[in-house]
């Protein structure tokens, strides 16, 4: 079945197709009617929904975390584009193709865990090494998770192998610093502290069509599940010196940086800062590089954008920019000998407001 996904949508678009019910709120309106407000979703993103008339009815026709048929019209509001629902229904399981809701980053997996596992293989320390096999070679169940998992629910590497994904970017920026700073630190606990730094989240997280939190996730969280696993495996290692599962460990819970992130212990030794550090920079570049995919904003600037509390600029992402554009306007004008200085300042006005229409 053909479909325009989420971020496929333009204005006044019809719409006939299944989506994902991330939300469903019941509003009131300055008049006192009632009406229903929908998070949609699908696996390029989410999309506002609004249902004006039969509330009543249509609310008792589905719930929150349903896949619906709907039908409607794209508008845009404040600057970005809404369904204006006029049916809405519970979808039939053969209406329903998975595959358009699992976020994907279209790369390989196999190929990210084969550059995964031969990059980590610099590690000549035995007994981390041996940590390495048994947590990502032996442990099938960890391996299969961590190759599938997001590496978050909507942040950044928020779909099908971004954990792999995420981790692996750590891995190879880790190595670079330890190859640029090789004198000054521990380049086997580092590249171990970046393949296992998000490994917690394979328990934190429940993965399907959609990302949601484990109870344990919701009560521990990925950085104490993660101990937890480090601590069972390596009692599995005979002798393994105890200076350096503190190091380790030391690197794990301290990555999110601040208490107020999430970290039980700030970072105190130089390997734990770089980890530290690498972790929220690829983290941030992916989140802003999603940021600007999924945005549906028309013109050069995004929505406001809550991880990063901001608008962010697209336009030389998008090629030639509104500015670019008004000045190629005003050279072709100045090049036509019939223009019509009038009819310049008309035209003028029409462009600049013609996202707004």
């Amino acid at each position: 079945m053909n479909r325009k996904f989420i971020t496929e949508l333009k204005e006044n678009d019809h719409v006939e197709s299944i989506f994902f019910v991330a939300e469903k709120n019941l509003g009131m309106g300055k008049t006192g009617k009632s009406y229903l407000s929908l998070k949609l979703s699908d696996k390029s993103g989410t999309l506002d929904g609004k249902i004006w008339d039969k509330v009543e009815h249509y609310s008792g026709l589905f719930e929150r975390d349903d896949f619906v048929f709907i039908k409607g019209t794209v508008q845009s509001y404040q600057g970005t584009y809404q369904i204006i629902i006029s049916d809405i229904r519970k979808a039939h399981e053969s209406e329903i193709f998975l595959e358009h809701f699992i976020p994907d980053s279209g790369k390989d997996i196999e190929m990210l865990w084969q550059d995964f596992i031969n990059t980590c293989k610099i590690i000549k320390d035995p007994y981390l090494k041996k940590l390495f096999n048994l947590i990502f070679i032996e442990d099938k169940e960890i391996q299969e998770k961590f190759k599938n998992y997001p590496a978050a629910k909507s942040l950044h590497h928020a779909y099908r192998g971004g954990l792999l994904e995420h981790s692996l970017n750590v891995v190879k920026l880790s190595k670079y610093i330890c190859d640029f700073y090789e004198n000054n630190v521990n380049k086997d606990l580092i590249i171990i502290a970046s393949a296992l730094h998000d490994i917690g989240k394979i328990y934190e997280l429940n993965f399907s069509y959609i990302t949601n939190y484990t109870t344990e996730g919701k009560l521990l969280g990925h950085i104490i599940l993660a101990d937890e696993l480090i601590i069972r495996k390596v009692s599995k290692i005979e002798n393994f010196p105890q200076k350096t599962l503190n190091l380790l460990r030391h690197i794990l819970i301290s990555h999110h940086g601040e208490y107020e992130f999430g970290s039980p212990k700030r970072p105190k030794t130089l390997e734990a800062m770089i980890i530290h550090f690498i972790d929220n920079l690829d983290a941030k570049i992916n989140g802003f590089i999603t940021a600007l995919e999924k945005d549906t904003q028309n013109g050069d600037w995004t929505g406001i954008v809550k991880s990063f509390d901001r608008q962010l600029y697209k336009g030389a992402v998008n090629g030639v920019n509104e500015e670019e554009k008004l000045l190629n306007v005003s050279v072709e004008q100045k090049s036509d000998k019939s223009f019509n200085p009038v009819i310049k300042n008309i035209n003028f006005e029409l462009f600049k407001d013609k996202d707004k229409i």
